[in-house]
């Protein structure tokens, strides 16, 4: 006896398909050296006002550029044609990412310094590599 489940049956009608080329190395690549969370660290925001955190932001706009780099008034349409819940979390959808959204990350990186955003997250990274405590700010990185 054959148990069929009508939904789960893949037709030509049925079928969807997502563009997601290195974004899933790309994201593994950041859960590792804990980018979104140390973004989160660096920059000044309230959890309880915002649904969509400024690590995650800053992490939709790093993978759009690995992923053909687009305005960014256009990282909201290039997501809407990706897996957006594989690459940026299970509740998160392209309008989440708006250009106003990225705007006001993209603020915060630069009051903070791009520099030292970038410094700091090297720094991360190789101290995790390698096993070592890094406790240094990102003005001591620079």
């Amino acid at each position: 006896m054959w148990i069929t489940f009508p939904m789960l049956k893949p037709t030509l009608n049925n079928l969807t398909h997502w563009v997601v080329g290195v974004g899933p190395l790309v994201r593994q690549m950041a859960d590792e050296i804990g980018l979104i969370a140390l973004v989160n660290r660096m920059l000044t925001w309230d959890p309880v006002r915002t649904k969509v955190s400024p690590g995650e932001r800053f992490f939709a706009m790093v993978l759009d550029i690995l992923m053909g780099h687009s305005p960014l008034y256009r990282v909201e349409d290039r997501l809407a044609s990706t897996d957006v819940p594989l690459l940026l979390g299970e509740e998160r959808t392209a309008e989440d990412f708006s250009d106003d959204s990225l705007g006001r990350a993209q603020g915060g990186v630069y009051c903070l310094g791009g520099a030292s955003v970038c410094a700091r997250s090297t720094d991360h990274a190789v101290g995790e590599e390698r096993g070592v405590c890094t406790n240094r700010r990102a003005e001591d990185v620079l």
